[in-house]
């Protein structure tokens, strides 16, 4: 009979390097802005309470910036928050980021955040060609 570590062991040689180092860096961007927000903050993630989490949640998408100051692509925060709730669900969490609706209210910030970067110019065809008219098609 193989022991629950052995087995677990297993599951994770399974998945995929890119999938669990992406995973890892994107938890460690939220611990890292959880940290300098909340020094007080020392619980693991998958301790924090649905409610307070949910509530750091919607701070980080609305405040999180890259090192060099420059606010992250929409796609690149929907990919944190998937990152999160893998991580969560890694550690048996019981409630789910991405579709639990505990996180509701955090979803709906970070749509709306998307929305206003992609208003911004950020996120995918950010330098889209306009349409040339016909004089501009003569010069």
């Amino acid at each position: 009979m193989l022991s629950e570590e052995e087995i677990s062991d297993f599951i994770d040689g399974q998945k995929a390097k890119n999938t669990v180092n992406k995973t890892r860096s994107d938890v460690g961007i939220f611990d890292r802005w959880l940290a300098a927000t909340l020094p007080s903050e020392s619980r693991n993630l998958e301790e924090i309470p649905p409610a307070q989490l949910n509530s750091f949640l919607k701070s980080f998408y609305l405040r999180v910036r890259k090192r060099n100051g420059e606010e992250y692509e929409p796609a690149t925060l929907v990919s944190i928050k998937n990152s999160i709730d893998r991580y969560l669900s890694d550690k048996s969490y019981g409630y789910s980021v991405c579709r639990g609706d505990e996180f509701k209210s955090s979803r709906d910030v970070l749509s709306a955040k998307g929305k206003q970067l992609k208003k911004e110019g950020k996120g995918r065809k950010p330098n889209k060609a306009e349409e040339v008219s016909a004089e501009e098609e003569k010069v």
